[in-house]
């Protein structure tokens, strides 16, 4: 045991066939969380159409409450277990419910039109937010004003956060309120994106780079967390992006011909969906 935990080295139980089998079909066996959620949501995206595109804007914004209501005020502040978790398919429908509002009100509403600086202000307020209720909570914990494990104050920083939620609609809002632009550097380091997270969230690389490189179970339920997270974020992002870059840089053609091959596929398999749905 002392030879295992001495360095670096993949546990045996993650060599097994079962969890290579899922990483390789990820939709059965839970891994890659995103793209699971992702592939469902491209399947029931044209019967959401229908729904949204039916509703007045005073339904859409009733649809939007309640499920902000439901996903984000009860599972913070009442912990409702029944929300399930931030990386469940009815949370991803919901942000595709404010992605299509935005999409098909965006003209019709001062509040989605107004200048990016109030949205920015905004998004700091959320940010504020957040990471004062971290220091906040963890301070009332260590002085016994309340009762709870460390993990606790996390509890309006979690994934159902709306802090969260109102946050990064706001981070879209403000780009999405400035002026077009384009920058090569940008758009090159964006196709690594999905790359980055596949490495990164890979079980194998998982386990290797959360638990054995970076250690972050150390700081998972101290005050410290924010500052250990951003700083390895900003490291793995240049690390992982590097790696991207060269495999494209090497491999690029055969990866283009694939993805072809792949893209092609599944709009032939949407469309075929898509073919029943109307029918």
């Amino acid at each position: 045991m002392d030879d295992i935990n001495a360095g670096p080295n993949f546990y045996p139980h993650l060599l097994t066939l079962e969890p290579l089998i899922k990483s390789i079909f990820p939709i059965f066996g839970g891994y890659y969380w995103f793209i699971s959620t992702y592939i469902f949501l491209i399947l029931l995206a044209p019967i959401l159409n229908k729904l949204l595109v039916a509703l007045s804007q005073k339904e859409y914004l009733s649809l939007l409450f309640v499920g902000f209501g439901y996903l984000f005020i009860l599972a913070t502040f009442f912990k409702n277990q029944t929300t399930g978790s931030n990386n469940t398919l009815i949370t991803a429908i919901y942000l595709y419910f404010c992605g299509g509002y935005i999409r098909l009100y965006r003209h019709n509403s001062h509040y989605l039109q107004a200048h990016y600086l109030i949205h920015l202000i905004i998004l700091l307020i959320m940010l504020i937010f957040l990471i004062g209720s971290i220091y906040a909570l963890d301070l009332l914990i260590k002085n016994g004003f309340i009762k709870a494990g460390n993990h606790r104050f996390f509890y309006f920083a979690d994934g159902n956060s709306p802090f969260e939620l109102i946050g990064a609609l706001e981070l879209f809002l403000v780009f999405l309120q400035l002026p077009s632009f384009h920058n090569h550097w940008i758009n090159k380091i964006a196709t690594t994106t999905l790359p980055m997270y596949l490495l990164h969230d890979n079980y194998l690389s998982h386990y290797l780079i959360i638990n054995q490189w970076i250690h972050a179970t150390k700081y998972q339920y101290t005050n410290k967390v924010q500052l250990y997270c951003l700083f390895w974020a900003i490291v793995l992002v240049f690390i992982l992006a590097a790696i991207d870059l060269i495999v494209q840089f090497i491999f690029g053609k055969g990866i283009n011909r694939l993805a072809q091959i792949s893209s092609q596929q599944m709009r032939r398999f949407a469309s075929y969906f898509y073919n029943l749905i109307n029918k």
